[in-house]
């Protein structure tokens, strides 16, 4: 498998996701990032549940990912990237 990953050139941080040349969709860099550890999180938990969230705690994570990227300066404290 060869995962690709192609910056997108419409909008900033904004990214195109392809798994073995099948696209998977384009997605703001927070929504990726979460999108990434929930997938990480469901391996690590050996695929025995689906994982779910509930709508007010996505837009939480995705608006305090927004807010770390604006702070970006001041070191990455977003929740979603583990720091």
């Amino acid at each position: 498998m060869i995962p690709e990953v192609t910056p997108t050139k419409y909008k900033k941080d904004h990214y195109v996701v392809k798994v073995n040349n099948n696209l998977v969709g384009a997605f703001e860099r927070s929504e990726l990032r979460h999108l990434i550890e929930v997938i990480d999180d469901a391996i690590g938990s050996g695929l025995r549940a689906p994982v779910t969230i509930e709508q007010s705690e996505y837009s939480q994570m995705i608006e305090k990912a927004r807010e770390a990227a604006l702070n970006e300066a001041q070191g990455d404290d977003c929740d979603m990237c583990g720091s």
